[in-house]
């Protein structure tokens, strides 16, 4: 015989079951994965934009050590107001 606890247990997963399949049969349900989805996106939209960041400041400092390492202090400062001379420099560097 199974003791009362493991059938109340064993009753609550079975009502739990028979619910959560009714919610997935309605239309709130499909407005609720949209939902979760759309979370999901924006987790991940805002995880790749910090990488991003990231990715830019490490290679804006690594072009800045090889300048200052290569005594070439002018263009180290140069870089960091100038877009299109730091552009210049990644290409001149290998950097892609």
């Amino acid at each position: 015989m199974i003791p009362n606890s493991k059938v109340a247990i064993l009753y609550f997963f079975l009502n739990l079951d028979r619910i959560v399949n009714e919610v997935m049969q309605t239309e709130e349900w499909e407005a609720v994965k949209m939902n979760i989805l759309e979370i999901g996106m924006a987790q991940g939209m805002e995880t790749g934009f910090q990488k991003g960041i990231q990715r830019g400041e490490d290679r804006l400092a690594q072009l800045l050590k090889l300048l200052k390492s290569a005594g070439r202090n002018e263009d180290a400062d140069r870089v960091v107001f100038d877009e299109e001379y730091r552009k210049q420099l990644y290409q001149e560097f290998e950097f892609l």
